[in-house]
């Protein structure tokens, strides 16, 4: 397998190998650093670690696919704008907070306790 940044004739495999005894030889180095909680060394050792895993190809691809669908655990709920200033209501009362909206009328949904005056 050749690259077309490596030169002609340069074999990969070796050029690799060669790399990461090189990396294994400066990491071996700076173990006694590391040990003693040296910050730069563990910022070296941690920079050699990671060049050996992209050179092993051990760092998998991260893919994100963006959707607007909820997560299962947490569905999305159509609520009118009356239900969410209710749902900021109670929860501005609890937390001690005053809030232009006024007080809570009850309880929203699945929420712990009334807030019914009439109970």
């Amino acid at each position: 397998m050749q690259s077309s940044n490596i030169p002609e004739g340069v074999d990969v495999d070796q050029a690799r190998l060669l790399d990461l005894q090189r990396l294994e030889e400066m990491y071996i180095g700076l173990g006694p650093d590391i040990r003693r909680g040296e910050i730069p060394a563990i910022n070296a050792g941690l920079k050699i670690m990671e060049r050996r895993a992209r050179l092993l190809g051990l760092d998998a691809e991260t893919r994100t696919q963006v959707t607007n669908e909820p997560p299962a655990s947490r569905p999305y709920r159509d609520e009118s704008d009356e239900e969410l200033d209710e749902g900021i209501r109670i929860l501005a009362e609890e937390a001690g907070i005053q809030t232009s909206l006024g007080p809570p009328r009850t309880a929203a949904p699945g929420h712990r306790g009334s807030r019914d005056p009439e109970e």
